[in-house]
This record gives structure tokens, sequence and C-alpha cells, in this order.
């Protein structure tokens, strides 16, 4: 009899007795999704959290489109073996359905209007030969990996699914829509960089006529503009280069009138003498 009653009661040092078939002894990992359930059926979060033997490493709300909340929880890694519970987030949170991979959690995200999340690792590893496709979104700076399974379409972004397809038809029309964005934002772009070339040109003529000098060489009048190299070379240049030799113009006062100069002088024989030759052809001097 007292065996019995052992058997029952599970003894803790500080005196805490606790029923044995409230120990947490549901090695999760163990059961297949249609297995566990089938063994929580007609039970709440609460009471199947209390009996699994492992902590639940993800827990979120999510909402559906209808606006129905529902909890969710996972155990073991995404990249490796897991279950995901989907309860009711309405008290007291009875069980929904259980899923043990990828292919059960899109079942659940596509009955429940959800977005559990997936791995990109997860849902490819059981792809065979799938068609893998880089998709550049310009305008959002943002890069997918696109996968083509048989007739699905899985887009990734940074390892985890972000939108799914069930026929070419909706895929290829999100492509589309994808290189419009890219070529609308491409002329924007091509747009904007006119504008500011104009600008630049703009400041540089406003800057040049702001800057530009005249001034007065030879008889003309000649105008450099300073801002270039070879301009304020050939401006020096002609400010200080020794000026060209020009005629004086002819004075209306013969010179000898003006005042401050001598008089010049004849230095020959006086107007009107005769000039003589001597015997060899030369002029005589007086």
């Amino acid at each position: 009899m007292k065996k019995l009653i052992l058997a029952g009661l599970l003894l803790f040092p500080w005196g805490t007795v606790v029923r044995a078939q409230d120990v947490a002894t549901v090695a999760v990992l163990s059961y297949s999704a249609d297995q566990l359930a089938a063994k929580f059926e007609g039970k709440n979060r609460k009471d199947i959290v209390k009996d699994i033997s492992t902590v639940p490493t993800y827990e979120r709300t999510f909402t559906s489109a209808d606006g129905t909340e529902y909890e969710v929880v996972r155990y073991g890694k995404m990249s490796d073996e897991y279950r995901v519970f989907l309860f009711q987030f309405k008290w007291p949170q009875p069980l929904v359905a259980v899923a043990d991979n990828a292919k059960g959690v899109l079942a659940l995200n596509e009955k429940y209007q959800l977005d559990i999340p997936l791995s990109q690792q997860d849902l490819t590893r059981r792809m065979r030969n799938p068609v893998i496709t880089t998709v550049t979104d310009v305008a959002n700076n943002t890069e997918y990996q696109a996968y083509q399974n048989g007739r699905e379409f899985y887009l990734f972004q940074n390892g985890m699914l972000v939108q799914e397809f069930d026929n070419a038809q909706d895929f290829s029309a999100f492509m589309s829509a994808i290189t419009a964005s890219n070529s609308a934002y491409a002329a924007q772009q091509a747009q904007e960089q006119t504008a500011l070339e104009q600008a630049r040109l703009n400041q540089q003529t406003a800057y040049n006529n702001a800057h530009t000098r005249t001034y007065y060489y030879g008889p003309s009048l000649g105008t450099v503009v300073v801002g270039g190299v070879l301009l304020d070379s050939i401006y020096h240049h002609r400010h200080h280069r020794p000026p060209h030799h020009v005629s004086p113009p002819p004075h209306r006062n013969p010179p000898s009138r003006r005042p401050g100069l001598t008089p010049l002088r004849p230095s020959g024989p006086p107007r009107g003498t005769p000039l003589i030759r001597d015997v060899d052809g030369k002029f005589m001097r007086h």
C-alpha cells in the first residue's frame, strides 16, 4: 500500500508535493504534428505549455484579414526540427492546429490568413531543382531571392519568406510591377541629374559674369574673363609685357613752336648757296 502511494507522488526536499501526471513529460519534438494535435485535442494553451518539457523558442500574436487574433507558439529552431502550435488568442486560448514543417506552416497561413514566418533554408531544403532568380527593387533599395518550385513561386528577403505566389500569372504581375517601378525611378534620377547639371552651369555662368574685367590695350577696347588659367595668363601677359611701339599722331603745331622745345638749327650751308663739285666729283665744303 505504501509503495502504491509513493508511486503516485513525488516528494521534493523542501516538502512540496506534486502529482506525477502534473509533471511536464511530453518531448514535443518526438511527435509529429498529427500526433500532437490528437494528444492535445480539446486543451488550451496553458495546459499544453505546462505538459511540454521544453521552453518555447518563439511566441507571437497574429491578426488575420478578418480581424481574428491568434497566438503562435513554436518549439525548436526554424532551421532545424520544430513544432508550431496555433491557438486562438481569446481566453482560454484553445488549440487550433499544429504544424511540423514548412508545408504545414504555409497551409496555416493560407487557411487562417496569417503570415507566420518561414526561413528560406527551411522552405527550400525540400525543393528539387528549383529555379532561382534575384529580383532588385531599385526604388526601395531592396533585393529579393525568388524561387520557382514547379508551379509555385516564393519570394525571400534576408533569408525569410515575404510572399508566395500560387501561379505564374501572379508572379509575372509582381515582376511587371517591379520593372515599371525601376523604370520610373531611373527616369526620375536622370531628370534630377539633368536639373543638377543645369543648375551647376547656371551657377558657373553667373560667377563668370560677376568676375568679368574690362581694360584698354593699344588703340582698341578689349575684355578678358578672369577665372580660367589660360585667360588669366593672357591677361597677365598683356598687362605686364612691354607695349608695342606705336607712332605718335601728327601734331597741329610745328615742333619748333611747341613750348619747352629748342628750335632746330641748320648744320649745312645757308639756303641758296650754290654747290660746287671738285675735280673728283665731290661737293666742296664751304
